[in-house]
């Protein structure tokens, strides 16, 4: 692999740059499309002149709510060589957080899967920013819908000469704004500059000494940094090929990775032990896979008894990118590496911005030494923002530990937000749906533990004086306005919620209660068959 100057980490250089160093090489598949490097490039350029034409310019804002798709893919880096900004939306989103983030972003165009043109219908009158629509219909053209809004087609930006934009981008231009959960507060859009998701990228070469020979499997979400800065520009950037799916699904996943002969599967920390429940086979090592990024180190040992698999573990947000992990090989379990120190500064400390001793929680802070290494802020929340960069460190609201070896261990969350499969859910988010229902005074919304790993959600109610409601039509009333993992699979009802003096829910109360805050008062949608619709 080439090793690359800060000043070259833009978008659109790097998909020209490897576009001419790997032309004919295959980069990416998708549902029986194939592209080859300069195929891919030659498709972002025809996608930069349709949003041209369109008059996008530097600095606008374009929301995102497309599935895994190549139409996604082309629109990231072709905003990129214009300098316009994605603003990449979570497509399980819909009601006030979908409106939230157009709103709060400045978005002044959208581009929708077609299916979900009903949620931007819903919504659309609280948007006056938002001017034109384009639908991705695979079937063809647009569905009728009630939207009022002017809407087109977006093969419509596909259909342009494949001239290269003359706009030149440098490594410190805005790129995207990247959406992460709320905790006190309404979701942030974290301001993502050009040279960031290369930067996290470059880690995820190194983590899992990525080559050119290597195929990538990535069944993860695009809007996501995960499957886009460490899938899509990790392969770009090894001049390896990557295998996007749909979804993630246990069935499949070791078909598809004997099918595409893929040596990197992808996914989230829940994977790995739905990976080893699987009933043992005599096909368990008979595969090209060599690493699982994200799996838990703690889990690495079984992983590679059983499938010759390396599981890779790191630590990082949105914010900051990667910042720890383990050379490839050289887990130790329960870690999350040691800091990748060429790029941050990453500490424990303490409530006083003090480091802490080696073994001593606290919270993980990091500071950058390069520039655009991470984020510069979050987009209309200066408050947000100046908190979060107290004494000139960026305070993660993560506890957790370094040994005296340098290694870092995660132990809890500080803030206020939970993580169910592999998404980060803002309770305050949850909270503020469901203390809309009529019937509803209050409402506590607690991680409790999941059998598969991470989080299950719980909502711990208060009910208005002389209320009645099933915990089912609570959970309807959810589904209709908040995205499917957001809905909570455990329900209580309270005669009262315990708070501090100060009348400040004590939510660490809740998570105490019976065991690990399930109680024998706690109904259970999955013990009841209640099936929430993605």
């Amino acid at each position: 692999m080439r090793q690359y100057k800060r000043e070259e980490l833009s978008l659109g250089n790097l998909a020209r740059m490897k576009a001419k160093d790997n032309k004919g090489k295959p980069f990416l598949v998708f549902n029986g499309l194939d592209l080859t490097y300069d195929q891919f490039n030659e498709m972002v350029n025809r996608t930069a002149g349709g949003f041209a034409a369109q008059g996008v310019k530097r600095g606008d804002k374009i929301g995102l709510m497309l599935p895994n798709s190549p139409e996604l893919l082309y629109t990231i880096f072709a905003l990129a060589k214009i300098g316009a900004v994605s603003v990449p939306i979570n497509t399980a989103y819909k009601g006030d957080l979908l409106e939230h983030i157009l709103k709060s972003s400045d978005s002044s165009m959208l581009l929708v899967e077609d299916e979900w043109l009903d949620r931007v219908a819903f919504v659309e009158d609280k948007l006056p920013g938002l001017h034109k629509v384009f639908s991705r219909t695979p079937g063809g053209a647009a569905k009728p819908t009630g939207l009022k809004k002017p809407l087109a087609n977006v093969r419509s930006l596909l259909d342009h000469p494949a001239v290269e934009p003359d706009a030149a981008m440098d490594h410190g231009e805005l790129q995207a704004l990247m959406y992460t959960s709320g905790t006190t507060g309404a979701s942030k859009g974290v301001q993502v500059h050009q040279a960031h998701g290369p930067t996290a990228a470059l880690a995820f070469i190194d983590y899992l000494l990525l080559t050119e020979q290597d195929t990538i499997f990535s069944p993860m979400p695009l809007f996501h940094g995960i499957g886009f800065w460490q899938g899509v520009l990790g392969a770009l950037m090894a001049d390896a090929k990557i295998v996007i799916a749909d979804r993630f699904s246990a069935s499949q996943w070791w078909p598809n990775i004997r099918k595409h002969k893929a040596t990197v599967g992808m996914g989230i920390f829940s994977v790995v032990p739905i990976l080893l429940n699987q009933p043992p086979s005599p096909e368990d090592k008979k595969h090209s896979m060599r690493a699982f990024y994200l799996g838990p180190s703690s889990l690495d040992k079984a992983m590679h008894d059983r499938f010759g698999v390396r599981s890779i573990e790191i630590y990082g947000s949105t914010e900051v990118g990667i910042c720890t992990g383990a050379p490839y090989g050289e887990n130790r379990p329960g870690s999350c590496g040691r800091a990748r120190d060429s790029v941050y500064d990453v500490h424990v400390l303490d409530d006083l911005d003090r480091e802490v001793p080696p073994g001593t929680p606290g919270e993980i802070c990091i500071r950058p030494k390069v520039p655009f290494s991470v984020f510069s802020g979050y987009y209309n929340f200066d408050n947000a923002t100046v908190k979060a960069w107290r004494n000139l460190w960026f305070h993660s609201g993560d506890r957790g530990f370094m040994d005296k070896d340098g290694f870092f261990f995660f132990m809890d969350r500080q803030k206020d937000a939970l993580r169910r499969r592999g998404e980060n859910v803002s309770s305050f988010e949850v909270e503020r749906v469901i203390n809309a229902h009529p019937a509803v005074l209050e409402t506590a919304i607690v991680a409790v533990p999941s059998e598969i790993g991470e989080d299950e959600i719980k909502a711990c109610i208060v009910l208005k004086s002389g209320a009645a409601v099933a915990p089912e039509a609570i959970l309807d009333f959810c589904q209709e306005r908040m995205a499917y993992f957001m809905v909570p699979r455990f329900i209580e009802f309270y005669k009262a919620l315990p708070k501090t003096p100060t009348e400040k829910v004590e939510k660490y109360k809740l998570r105490q209660e019976g065991n690990q805050g399930i109680t024998p008062a706690t109904w259970d949608r999955d013990k009841v068959g209640y099936k929430v619709k993605r």
